[in-house]
């Protein structure tokens, strides 16, 4: 038997004589509620067990899933493996995290009928748990809140290019920063990152983390000159977010939804003073220092958890 092994957005065709085995794996200590499904028109298959079907007939397009049993949710946080097989082939797709607060279907494949074979087409977590289970953790708390998604447009990030930040930022509050944004973002149909003069279209970890560095860099070529002056973010924003190490009335003015991450080592200094000074209805401010920092990297997300809450909140005005 011909093995394969699929990454996130890779597609492997197998024949389509015979009976076609689709097993999800849990991995881990396991335990969570849940069971494999495969949704689509005039598919033909027996179940095995919970995680295992037996299909005899898939005539068009259809999607793989691991769901909730009953009408609850997962349970417990997991991870699943997806394998499918045939006579002659067996295919292994990527691992999927799984919400143990989320109560809707998580999307494991696509399998698509096409003259004598199926194409399989893999979906996965490839950034690893503490950057995409946060994602996912954000998006679930949006749906539990019966926040509309779907009504999530535009999010416009504006990097702070002031000198000060080459001082108080350091390249893991960068970092820490970016998943923040991701996190918050993935729900969004479009991104934008920006300091006024450069830009960005993915919130993806690694790329946003180099981007932002990059301003950063080009601000500490403007000790002595004229301040950084940040763009105006456009009123058909659904969501604005800062990132700067000391927040100003301009940020404040935006008159949508607006997140201000602090990314100091004394970003909870600065945070009083912005309390002290007032803040809006429409602004959530977070930190992000080496506490958040280490909270990242254990896995926990309490900050951003609670950061979710208020900007789910706004969103949730908004609309």
């Amino acid at each position: 038997m011909a093995k394969y092994t699929l990454r996130d957005g890779e597609s492997r065709r197998i024949g389509s004589d015979g009976i076609l085995r689709v097993e999800a794996f849990e991995m881990g200590t396991g335990g969570a509620s849940m069971e494999l499904a495969i949704l689509g028109e005039g598919v033909d298959a027996v179940r095995v067990h919970d995680l295992s079907l037996m299909v005899h007939s898939l005539p068009e397009r259809a999607t793989i899933v691991v769901r909730p049993k009953g009408n609850g949710t997962f349970g417990l946080r997991s991870e699943v493996r997806l394998t499918v097989s045939n006579a002659g082939d067996s295919v292994t797709f990527p691992r999927v995290l799984i919400d143990a607060a989320e109560d809707s279907a998580e999307r494991l494949a696509e399998v698509t009928p096409e003259s004598g074979s199926y194409r399989l087409e893999a979906f996965g977590t490839t950034e690893g748990a503490g950057i995409t289970d946060s994602a996912r953790e954000v998006r679930s708390k949006m749906r539990r809140a019966e926040l509309d998604v779907a009504g999530l447009d535009a999010v416009t990030v504006v990097v702070d290019g002031s000198a000060s930040m080459q001082v108080n930022v350091t390249p893991k509050i960068v970092e820490a920063a970016a998943k923040y944004i991701d996190a918050l973002s993935d729900a969004f149909r479009h991104f934008r990152a920006t300091d006024g003069q450069d830009s960005i279209e993915t919130h993806k970890v690694d790329e946003l983390t180099r981007f932002i560095a990059g301003v950063i860099d080009n601000g500490a070529e403007r000790v002595g000159q004229r301040p950084w002056r940040g763009p105006t973010v456009a009123s058909t924003a659904s969501l604005a977010i800062y990132v700067t190490d000391s927040p100003v009335a301009s940020m404040l003015e935006t008159q949508v939804p607006t997140v201000v991450l602090i990314t100091s080592a004394i970003g909870r200094q600065e945070l009083e003073l912005a309390h002290i000074n007032g803040t809006p209805a429409h602004v959530a401010y977070a930190v992000i220092d080496g506490d958040v920092v280490k909270q990242l990297d254990t896995g926990a997300n309490t900050e951003l958890s609670e950061l979710t809450d208020r900007v789910t909140a706004m969103l949730k005005e908004r609309n």
